[in-house]
């Protein structure tokens, strides 16, 4: 992968410590020889970063592995936090992982990537890795495809060129005219599916959550095996519950005073 350079105003330092943080979270915790294999760097200069991010508390080492610390969980409670829409999302994923028994999600679009911000499992949810719930390529799920088709063509097209459309399974949506006649017909219906595009065998369906004015807030799904997820509630059941949740929502979010339901 290398360092990221390219960019005259890029701090290469400061760049290079990020890489191998994002590196720590792909591989789920790395020696030095493994991450500097992976982002083709000098063992030297692993060894250097990661030292300074150890001496700021940033990674934690166990053994010769290297991991990101729990000084993440502040950072990130802090920007999960700073929007209050995401605390009244809370409850209503909860209720919606209780009533289908699956996962229920709430993702939202930061820097053209998907983010879970609240996850819920209910009794007969899939088992996952800590690997796979980290963040996803938006045309890979099936709420990054609710909200690439609620945002204006000329922010998807710069996602696009930006992140690009890597394949995630053989399912997975690669073609860019592919993609946006996909999502087109999530604009006239107003539902997206993920059919293994993501995790092989897992299903998934989304509904975009909108403000009064239209734009994206970001979207709620439910996702589950694809042994569950089949026929009519996979094509019908579960996008009604979730529009008619997602319409309940947006009513209590543009009407405060009425509170969750």
């Amino acid at each position: 992968m290398g360092q990221s350079g390219g960019r005259p105003d890029a701090v290469t330092t400061v760049e290079t410590s990020l890489e191998l943080l994002d590196g720590l979270q792909e591989l789920d915790g790395a020696t030095i020889s493994a991450l500097a294999t992976h982002h083709d760097l000098a063992k030297s200069t692993v060894h250097r970063h990661l030292h300074t991010l150890y001496e700021n508390e940033y990674v934690v080492r166990d053994g010769d592995e290297y991991h990101v610390s729990l000084k993440f969980l502040s950072v990130g409670g802090m920007a999960k936090n700073r929007n209050p829409l995401w605390e009244r999302v809370r409850p209503v994923i909860s209720k919606l992982a209780e009533q289908t028994g699956e996962r229920a999600l709430f993702t939202v679009e930061e820097h053209g990537r998907g983010f879970f911000i609240h996850r819920h499992t209910g009794e007969n949810a899939v088992p996952t890795s800590r690997q796979s719930l980290r963040s996803y390529g938006l045309h890979s799920i099936a709420s990054g495809k609710a909200i690439l088709a609620h945002l204006p063509r000329p922010r998807v097209e710069q996602i696009l060129a930006d992140k690009g459309l890597p394949a995630a399974t053989d399912n997975t949506i690669t073609d860019q005219d592919a993609l946006f006649e996909e999502l087109e017909r999530i604009r006239r219906n107003g539902i997206a599916f993920n059919d293994a595009e993501s995790i092989e065998g897992l299903r998934a369906v989304a509904v975009p959550l909108m403000g009064a004015d239209e734009t994206v807030h970001g979207a709620i799904s439910v996702s589950g095996s694809n042994h569950r997820l089949t026929g009519s509630y996979y094509e019908e059941e579960l996008p009604n519950l979730l529009y008619r949740t997602a319409n309940e929502l947006e009513l209590s979010i543009e009407l405060p005073q009425a509170g969750p339901f």
